[in-house]
């Protein structure tokens, strides 16, 4: 499966995002984690209701292409308004200026060499003092 890229942002498992469609008849804010990127024979299983979109999205974008090689991110979504549950997109729905990471979860080993330990003091504060979290994990 190619990465996919929207708006700068890798979407891959686990990232949070929020977006909205090109489909014109669809004005939600869609938001949640994402939980797989597939290809239409799966999406069409979580989704049943994909062809039906489409020919929404049709109806504004004739050039939209078939939905049948696309990719899709699968979504553990929700509209706002209801219970989050597993929803497909196809990337090529998905309005790529409207894409937002909500959440990045991310921890980062970074390892200093040839520090003196009145080094690593400053390090430390200097991470702090700019927001992040750090600790300690080894010091040999």
């Amino acid at each position: 499966m190619a990465d996919i890229v929207l708006n700068g942002h890798a979407i891959d498992n686990g990232v949070v995002v929020k977006f909205r469609t090109i489909n014109m008849f669809d004005t939600v804010l869609w938001s949640g984690e994402v939980v797989g990127v597939v290809k239409y024979q799966t999406a069409i299983l979580v989704s049943p209701g994909l062809d039906v979109y489409h020919q929404q999205v049709l109806k504004t974008n004739v050039d939209a292409q078939s939905i049948l090689d696309d990719e899709f991110i699968i979504i553990n979504g929700t509209d706002g308004t209801s219970p989050a549950k597993q929803i497909a997109f196809a990337v090529s729905h998905i309005l790529e200026t409207s894409v937002e990471l909500v959440e990045v979860n991310a921890n980062l080993d970074l390892r200093i060499l040839n520090i003196a330990d009145t080094g690593i003091a400053n390090v430390i504060q200097l991470l702090t003092e700019n927001g992040y979290q750090t600790r300690i994990i080894n010091n040999t």
